[in-house]
C-alpha cells in the first residue's frame, strides 16, 4: 500500500522568504532612524526582532530542504515497504 503523498509547494517558500527579507530591510531602516533620533531602547527591540526573523528564515530553509529530500526519497521508501 503506497504512503499518502503531499506535493511540496516549491513556490510558497521563496515568496515567503522574499516577504520576510523585505520586512528585515524595512526594520533595518527603522533602526537607523531610531539611532539617529537617539532612541536606542526602541532600536534594540527592533534588532531583537531582526534576529528572530533571521533565525526563522534559517529554520524555514532547513525545513524546506528536508521536505525536498523526503519527497525525492519517498518512492524509494515505498518500494522497500513491500
Amino acid at each position: 500500500m503506497p504512503l499518502p503523498t503531499r506535493r511540496h509547494d516549491a513556490t510558497a517558500s521563496p515568496l515567503l522568504r522574499n516577504k520576510r527579507d523585505l520586512q528585515i530591510k524595512q526594520l533595518q531602516k527603522e533602526i537607523a532612524q531610531l539611532l539617529t533620533s537617539c532612541q536606542e531602547p526602541s532600536a534594540r527591540i527592533r534588532v531583537e526582532h531582526i534576529f528572530r526573523e533571521e533565525n526563522l528564515l534559517a529554520r524555514m530553509t532547513c525545513l524546506s530542504f528536508i521536505c525536498g529530500l523526503v519527497t525525492v526519497r519517498l518512492p524509494i521508501i515505498e518500494s522497500q515497504m513491500c
